[in-house]
């Protein structure tokens, strides 16, 4: 009987060794792995929000170089100068007499406007043709120019036989405020 109660013994330290070692085993893995693993859940996070960061400022990028294309549709400077020498070139170009050029004053669009309008009126004459060849050459320009009020008169025949109509044109451009000037 006593062999087998030594055996039982043996049998139940074997049992609570491999026990205890299993347990040991866990909780020592789990105290290990547990910080390991919410290392690695911690930096899986980081790297999503890594990736979303790089695709907003990817997409910031893209989207100023395509705000950028429109650089060239503002007006090159808020003084008149340039205006009515484009004005006056575009006429030339397109056989239309100016008669008169006036720059309008008043050129801030509004206290939370972005641009400054740089404004023109101006009279011409010329061929029904060339009338229609200038204000196509205003509205295609390299710079953005609005055609705003546009009165023409009854056309007069020359002696010459030929057909001139007048014209009169309130033309915008717009130049942006430093603070929201592209850079």
């Amino acid at each position: 009987m006593t062999e087998r109660l030594l055996a039982l013994l043996r049998n139940r330290t074997l049992i609570l060794a491999v026990v205890a070692g299993v347990a040991g085993t866990a909780i020592g893995w789990n105290l290990m792995l547990k910080k390991q693993v919410g290392t690695l859940r911690a930096t899986r996070i980081e790297i999503k929000s890594q990736i979303e960061r790089e695709k907003a400022l990817k997409s910031i990028v893209e989207l100023n170089g395509q705000a950028k294309a429109f650089d060239a549709l503002y007006a090159p400077s808020k003084e008149m100068s340039w205006f009515i020498d484009a004005v006056s070139l575009i006429a030339d170009e397109s056989n239309v007499t100016l008669l008169s050029v006036t720059p309008q004053t008043g050129s801030v669009t509004g206290p939370s406007s972005d641009f400054i309008r740089v404004e023109v009126r101006l009279d011409a004459k010329g061929g029904y043709h060339a009338v229609g060849r200038f204000t196509s050459r205003l509205e295609s320009y390299r710079t953005f120019i609005k055609l705003q009020s546009v009165a023409m008169t009854n056309p007069v025949t020359l002696s010459t036989g030929k057909t001139e109509l007048g014209l009169g044109l309130l033309l915008t451009a717009f130049y942006p405020v430093a603070e929201s000037q592209p850079q």
